[in-house]
């Protein structure tokens, strides 16, 4: 019997992108400057302790420790509690609820 996990709300997921070494910069609201922007997370992705990597793909083609540029923990973490990554641009992450 597997253990149930329980999707996470923003402000939820954010408190644990934090103790996870993310820079969260905010909202996707506040990146975009709009109401409606989808209720994400604005990540960085400079300087996160290796947590995302646009160019993964050039040293990590198999995928090993990377997952579309998002170290693979942490993707395999987000996915279950209900989120996804998706880059911006090379220095910037967005999360957003499945």
């Amino acid at each position: 019997m597997s253990a149930k996990i329980n999707k996470l709300c923003r402000m939820a997921f954010t408190t644990e992108l934090k103790k996870r070494g993310v820079d969260v910069c905010g909202s996707t609201e506040q990146f975009y400057n709009a109401r409606n922007s989808g209720g994400g997370v604005w990540c960085s992705a400079e300087g996160t302790d290796g947590n995302f990597d646009y160019h993964a793909w050039e040293h990590d083609p198999k995928e090993e420790v990377y997952v579309m540029g998002v170290k693979k923990e942490l993707a395999e973490w987000a996915e279950p509690v209900g989120w996804y990554f998706e880059f911006y641009d090379a220095g910037t992450v967005m999360a957003w609820e499945v």
